[in-house]
């Protein structure tokens, strides 16, 4: 499952996006919501194989 943080980060992108009224402001928002998802996830696996 997901952290804490991650789960408050999500909300923060979301509320984020939601409060976008212009589309590629909110394109931009999820876009960098994902980067940021990926390098948690990467972060998260490179721990696991230490």
């Amino acid at each position: 499952g997901m952290s804490d943080a991650e789960l408050l980060t999500l909300q923060k992108y979301k509320i984020k996006a939601m409060d976008s009224t212009d589309t590629l402001e909110r394109v931009n928002s999820g876009i960098e919501y994902v980067e940021h998802n990926i390098g948690m996830v990467a972060a998260r696996l490179a721990i696991q194989n230490i």
